[in-house]
């Protein structure tokens, strides 16, 4: 959620810079890839097993809007309702 949070900012920053070189802030690589997930842009893959990370991953989803898949999801059938309600 922390990396989220900043990569918004990132995201804020390089958009109130415009087209001015010397306004953007330091280029950062891995901002740019959370900025693409926050954009739509790109799918986050969570590796989850338990049932408590499964849905910390769903929230998160929800709370920043990105494209998720759920790997391995081992303890899935213990939350099934719960993924299924909210669309996974």
């Amino acid at each position: 959620r922390d990396q989220f949070i900043k990569a918004q900012e990132y995201r804020e920053k390089v958009k109130k810079a415009g087209t001015d070189a010397t306004k953007l802030p330091p280029r950062d690589l891995g901002m740019e890839a959370l900025v693409e997930a926050l954009d739509g842009k790109r799918v986050v893959h969570f590796h989850t097993h338990r049932a408590d990370d499964i849905m910390t991953a769903v929230r998160i989803a929800k709370e920043f809007d990105l494209q998720i898949t759920l790997d391995h999801c081992t303890d899935g059938a213990l939350v099934a309702k719960e993924l299924a309600k909210a669309g996974y």
